[in-house]
């Protein structure tokens, strides 16, 4: 059995070479960023059939409250330099 630790050897670099197109993959994680999906898109288009089966919960009812962070953008301050112009703002939350 061989090791993935995602840090010295990817999982996607493995799925890469594994991906078979009409392939039916079935994936037990606890996330599966965007980024990762950015990454086996090419792969992920050739396959027949995908399952994912979050690990951890990834909606929780008793966690979610209707409280919208706000966010605030002061008015921007803009100083003309020699190169050209400046804008500064922040987002507070």
């Amino acid at each position: 059995m061989e090791l993935i630790d995602n840090i010295n050897r990817l999982l996607g670099d493995d799925l890469k070479q594994a991906i078979q197109p009409g392939a039916r993959l079935k994936i037990a994680a606890s996330c599966f960023s965007m980024y990762a999906f950015e990454a086996l898109k090419a792969e992920l288009e050739k396959i027949d059939e995908l399952n994912f089966i979050f690990t951890s919960p990834t909606f929780v009812a008793s966690q979610v409250t209707d409280k919208i962070p706000k966010v605030s953008l002061p008015p921007f301050n803009v100083r003309h330099k020699a190169a050209g112009r400046a804008a500064c703002f922040s987002l507070a939350a």
